[in-house]
């Protein structure tokens, strides 16, 4: 993360990343010489397209003015919060670049779930992810055999992934319906999505420490920082269920992360 960008609000940071992913230009050339006013999203976006490092570049499609006007009320509007998503999708070349190109999708306002209303919709994040195994799965990985998706696997859910100033971690994830018919057929390398993986936000920039959950009057910008197995232990308490299967235990996790009904699943 640039320091630069640090002490800007998280829907600033997202949109940053979001628009310097989009146009390809390194993160080494933010500079923010003056700050504009945060919360006119026209006034970001002239800014931004100011930039020396931006000028000419085809930028991505634009935030709407009500989700940014919801950003700036503890990431709500009425009954529906903001959503934090995008896609890690295998490069088209990615003999020669890094294996996953990265891109984030405009902030946009859904239901929220019983997870989101609890600890707050800006400490999750959603993307899509396309299969690892397959004739058309990048030459890198397909000559690695069945080493290639356990590594993967392992990257995906064993690291700490920093994005925008936070520390994400994965908790869930579920086949994405229509996956396998959202393909460009002409290519060689699979750009589908067939997988959609939910990550929670265990640290970041001006977390505080934690001994405990979460209490319910912090803040986007006054979080603390917490882990996974906290808070599937706070979901589905693990000592109460641990009889039971392995797979009630994701379906009961994957209710939690997907349901908008208000209910508490034990």
């Amino acid at each position: 993360m640039p320091p630069c960008l640090l002490d800007t609000p998280l829907h600033v940071r997202y949109e940053y990343y979001r628009v310097f992913l989009h146009t390809g230009v390194p993160f080494k050339e933010i500079r923010l010489p003056f700050r504009p006013d945060w919360s006119d999203y026209d006034a970001l976006w002239t800014y931004l397209r100011q930039l020396p490092a931006l000028k000419g570049k085809v930028f991505p499609e634009r935030t709407e003015k009500q989700v940014w006007a919801a950003v700036q009320n503890e990431f709500h509007s009425g009954s529906r919060g903001i959503c934090m998503s995008g896609s890690i999708r295998y490069h088209s070349l990615s003999d020669s670049c890094p294996l996953f190109d990265f891109q984030l999708l405009p902030l946009k306002l859904e239901k929220t779930y019983r997870l989101s209303r609890r600890f707050g919709c800006d400490r999750f994040l959603e993307l899509d992810m396309p299969n690892l195994t397959g004739k058309r799965v990048p030459s890198v990985l397909r000559d690695m055999g069945r080493k290639g998706k356990p590594m993967v696997i392992d990257w995906l859910f064993e690291e700490w992934h920093r994005i925008f100033g936070r520390c994400w971690v994965p908790f869930c994830q579920k086949p994405k319906e229509g996956g396998k018919q959202a393909r460009i057929e002409s290519d060689d390398i699979d750009k589908g999505v067939d997988h959609r993986v939910w990550f929670f936000a265990v640290e970041g920039h001006n977390f505080q420490s934690n001994s405990g959950t979460p209490k319910d009057s912090e803040t986007v910008e006054s979080r603390s920082a917490w882990t996974v197995e906290g808070l599937l232990n706070w979901l589905r308490p693990t000592r109460q269920n641990k009889d039971e299967a392995s797979h009630k235990l994701y379906a009961r996790t994957i209710l939690g992360k997907l349901s908008t009904s208000f209910f508490r699943i034990y």
